[in-house]
């Protein structure tokens, strides 16, 4: 701003030099002032921006969540209709019905025969030890055996026995499976067998805890050994 000339020396010069420092002043005032409004802007504007930032993070953390939840009820639900089809299967395999017959599911350990997947469970009637034929088993004389003797008669009665002891394994196998379950189950279940090579294996594993047994347990399970 041109400053007009005064005559020197006189009172106008001290108020003219008075009038442009006020007015730098106040201009340094108003610089100031609006610095510091724009910084108060950008302190406002970043706030905000944070603001925003943490928000949208926290609807991520809250999505995330929601996604866990999800998944954990999933495999709950997937666990929950596993064991129930193990329980079917559990089930199936040891409430069998002897007038319906055995039929046992495909499972590791167990033969697949059809034969053998289609048969009943038929109870030992025999009086012979493990309910076997006696003289097959005890020592015999020596006696020479006849050049034609052919191998289906060495042979004749090995499909039988091993048919009988499969069938004897299979139900040892459903009753040690019931036994975990349900133990007054599975002592009924081997009197509805009536078979008394299975009874004493079976009785012979249940009495090797004596931790385990208890009065409920033994008035089912007298009767059994008294047979």
């Amino acid at each position: 701003t041109p400053v007009a000339r005064v005559p020197v020396g006189t009172g106008a010069v001290k108020q003219e030099y008075t009038r442009e420092y006020t007015v730098s002043a106040e201009t340094r005032a108003a610089r100031l002032q609006e610095a510091d409004q724009g910084r108060n802007e950008a302190h406002r504007k970043i706030q905000e921006q944070e603001r925003r930032m943490a928000e949208q993070a926290r609807r991520q953390q809250e999505e995330r969540e929601l996604q866990r939840k999800k998944l954990e009820q999933e495999q709950k639900q997937r666990a929950l209709a596993r064991q129930r089809e193990e329980e079917e299967l559990t089930y199936q395999k040891t409430h069998l019905s002897d007038r319906a017959g055995y039929k046992q599911p495909g499972s590791p350990g167990i033969s697949k025969n059809p034969s053998y997947m289609n048969a009943r469970v038929v109870p030992a009637q025999m009086n012979e030890p493990l309910g076997l034929d006696v003289e097959k088993f005890a020592p015999a004389p020596a006696k020479h055996t006849k050049a034609d003797m052919t191998f289906e008669q060495i042979v004749s009665g090995h499909h039988a026995m091993c048919q009988l002891l499969q069938q004897r394994l299979t139900n040892l196998k459903v009753l040690r499976s019931l036994w975990s379950q349900d133990r007054r189950g599975a002592i009924q279940h081997v009197q509805q067998l009536n078979d008394t090579s299975i009874s004493v294996d079976f009785i012979k594993q249940a009495v090797r805890k004596e931790k385990d047994l208890t009065l409920d347990l033994c008035v089912v399970v007298l009767p059994v050994v008294r047979h």
